[in-house]
């Protein structure tokens, strides 16, 4: 009895054994489980979390470039004045009413009838150049600038550091350029020809002269020459079977253009000028020359000095009422244009409707018509207002400006409301105004400022980048030159 007592003890401590251990592995099989749980749970908040991060931080990154499209490219709307000075007290001839500015330099030159002088960005004077002209007109190339006057016979020439020299001439001037290194080309007449005569930057003059006759190579309309002086462009207008045409001629004054003969001429061009008039040349840089046409614009390649070649012809429809270059971009103010009529338009003026068959087709073609009819009739109303806000618009921005790079690539074509009074490139800018009304776009077509200065004006440039702060321009106005803050 005993002994199936004690074996039923043995057997009962062995079950209980066996359940515990049975319990623990559950526990540890449970708390396993849980584990995992907790596991996927922490990685599916870590990638919930790095979404919310991601998403968060794409949301801030596009705040911050709106933010900072916002003021790297805003429009600024005021103005303020950094400095004035005023030359109207300075004036020895109260009575002299002439007075002109250009960009020079860091900052701009300042024509008067009594001299030519150079304004800093503080609008102190470096240098000034005496001279009495009643009607001056001035070229600029990079460091140079060359003053003469309509019809006169005396030549002043200026670099950045001060005048450096004068020539005279025993025939009357009529057109000038001077290159970057001070060279100058003057056309100098006579009652049977024009005579190009060259002049070093001291005065000396060179022992070259280009003849030209209406009846024979032409009338110089106009010229220009290369950065370095010893390529020259000319625009002709000639006499051939009693009609007057036009032609580019390009010389080279080099060695590179004495196998061209004694005239140096290197190339000439009559293409893209038949029925136009180019009466506007000039060199952009050593390898790149254009020519204004009242139809459009000819764009030349120079980069080999003895065989220029016409690489474009843009052509413009539409009246050219101002033109303009830089160093890295030419523009044109032309007429708006008449807005041409909408295809859809008349792809709807010329849709007709299939005949009807039968009685119940009728009837379906009785439907069908009065829906097309009623669309159509939407679709006209649009066009409608289409047309009217095109008209608007025409009204409110009755001028183009058009930007086009040194290739002849258009960068910008969109509707203005200034025209032709004052059209100005500098750097990245392109500059419009009238009277003291002032646009400036980037040559990327956007408006950096829109707004009114308290003075006309008469030339105007940047003297600062503009950045998400503002930036700064000069203002040349009739006897005042003025240091203009725009935020």
């Amino acid at each position: 009895m005993a002994e199936t007592n004690r074996e039923r003890r043995k057997q009962e401590l062995r079950r209980r054994m066996l359940d515990f251990a049975a319990l623990e592995e559950r526990d540890r099989q449970k708390e396993s489980r849980d584990k995992e749980k907790r596991r996927q749970l922490a990685a599916g908040e870590r990638r919930f979390r790095a979404v919310c991060f991601f998403f968060l931080g794409l949301v801030l990154f596009l705040i911050l470039l709106l933010f900072l499209h916002f003021f790297l490219y805003r429009c600024y709307r005021r103005s303020s004045v950094n400095w004035s000075r005023d030359f109207r007290a300075e004036r020895r001839d109260t009575d002299n009413n002439y007075e002109s500015y250009l960009p020079y330099g860091e900052g701009m030159l300042r024509i008067t009838r009594d001299g030519a002088s150079y304004l800093g960005l503080k609008g102190k004077q470096h240098w000034n150049q005496a001279f009495e002209m009643n009607q001056p007109f001035v070229s600029v190339n990079g460091d140079f600038a060359a003053v003469a006057e309509q019809g006169g016979n005396a030549i002043y020439i200026m670099a950045k550091s001060g005048p450096t020299g004068s020539a005279k001439t025993s025939l009357p001037i009529t057109k000038l350029t001077v290159s970057g290194k001070g060279v100058v080309y003057a056309v100098l007449e006579d009652r049977n020809a024009s005579y190009i005569s060259v002049f070093t930057k001291e005065g000396r003059a060179l022992d070259i002269s280009i003849k030209s006759v209406l009846k024979g190579d032409g009338y110089p309309l106009d010229l220009s020459v290369s950065p370095d002086g010893t390529e020259l462009m000319v625009s002709y207008v000639f006499l051939e079977n009693g009609s007057l045409k036009n032609k580019i001629v390009f010389y080279n004054l080099s060695e590179a253009g004495r196998d061209a003969g004694a005239s140096r001429v290197v190339g000439g061009f009559t293409n893209g000028l038949e029925g136009h008039l180019a009466g506007r040349v000039h060199f952009s840089d050593a390898g790149h020359a254009e020519a204004f046409h009242d139809g459009g614009i000819l764009f030349y390649s120079t980069k080999q000095p003895s065989s220029p070649v016409e690489k474009l012809s843009v052509q413009e429809e539409s009246t050219i009422r101002a033109i303009a270059w830089g160093d890295r971009a030419l523009a044109l103010i032309t007429d708006s244009g008449r807005p041409e009529a909408s295809s859809s338009e008349s792809e709807s003026s010329e849709g007709s409707t299939e005949p009807s068959q039968g009685e119940s087709g009728s009837s379906q073609g009785e439907e069908s018509g009065a829906a097309e009819t009623e669309g159509k009739t939407k679709e006209k109303e649009k066009e409608k207002e289409k047309e009217k806000e095109k008209e608007k618009k025409k009204k409110t921005e009755p001028y183009r400006l058009k930007v086009y790079d040194l290739e002849g690539r258009e960068l910008l074509d969109r509707g203005v409301s200034l025209g032709a009074e004052g059209l100005s490139i500098d750097g990245d800018k392109v500059f419009l105004y009238h009277d003291t009304a002032l646009l400036i776009y980037d040559i990327h077509g956007r408006l950096r400022f829109r707004g009114e200065l308290d003075l006309p004006i008469e030339s105007v440039r940047a003297t600062s980048s503009f950045g998400p702060f503002g930036g700064s321009i000069l203002v040349g106005s009739d006897g005042i030159l003025k240091s203009v803050r725009l935020r």
